[in-house]
């Protein structure tokens, strides 16, 4: 998945940084640390694969809800 897919998918699902977070289960201090998934956004970090599987299904089961 690249940062622009990301981007997209997010904005289309109206997916909040936070609410990924959570899912993916990234915490700092016990709240959801959106500062890694916007690093992926833009462009800073890149998404490793395992994580990119999680976030597809994580926006399918958001389209599943629809």
């Amino acid at each position: 998945m690249t940062a622009e897919e990301l981007k997209l998918l997010r904005s289309e699902s109206n997916t909040t940084q936070s609410e990924i977070a959570d899912y993916l289960g990234y915490y700092t201090n016990g709240v959801p640390n959106r500062s890694v998934i916007s690093r992926w956004e833009n462009g800073t970090t890149n998404i490793n694969p395992r994580i990119s599987l999680l976030l597809r299904m994580f926006f399918k089961e958001k389209q599943d809800e629809k």
